[in-house]
């Protein structure tokens, strides 16, 4: 049994901002059946878990810490066994995504600049992917980047 200090501590963000929790759980539970999702930032995996409980037929689920990958793995794993999770250990801000109906991140409640958030969106677009990213603009201070 892991010690209560060695779980992810970030998990709990999501927990105790319930509206933003509850405004992301809408979204998704209206727009992902049937669609294949790449979540952007899996973070604790609520994203992911939610996406497959409102019928997503798969997951990319990118993270790039280690100790919230080790986490996933566990937290995950029948999920990433069975397929319907693929768990991607990758930078968002460089990775060559893949095919999805979705893009999903939930960076609204993150520093910009610490989880390189500005770098994801540029990357997306790079891609093309932006009208297909949830949410696809971001409001700083003074401006709005699309």
């Amino acid at each position: 049994m892991r010690d209560v200090n060695d779980v992810v501590a970030r998990m709990f963000d999501y927990a105790v901002d319930h509206e933003r929790t509850l405004a992301f759980k809408a979204w998704i539970k209206d727009n992902v059946n049937g669609k294949v999702v790449c979540e952007l930032g899996t973070g604790s995996g609520i994203m992911a878990q939610l996406c497959l409980d409102y019928g997503a037929t798969k997951v990319y689920a990118y993270e790039n810490n280690k100790r919230i990958i080790t986490y996933l793995k566990e937290q995950l794993s029948t999920q990433i066994d069975e397929g319907k999770i693929v768990l991607v250990e990758e930078d968002i801000s460089t990775a060559t995504f893949p095919t999805a109906d979705i893009y999903l991140h939930e960076n609204i409640g993150s520093n910009v600049y610490m989880e390189n958030i500005l770098a994801m969106y540029e990357n997306l677009k790079s891609q093309g992917l932006e009208d297909k990213t949830y949410p696809n603009k971001i409001k700083i201070q003074y401006g709005t980047y699309t």
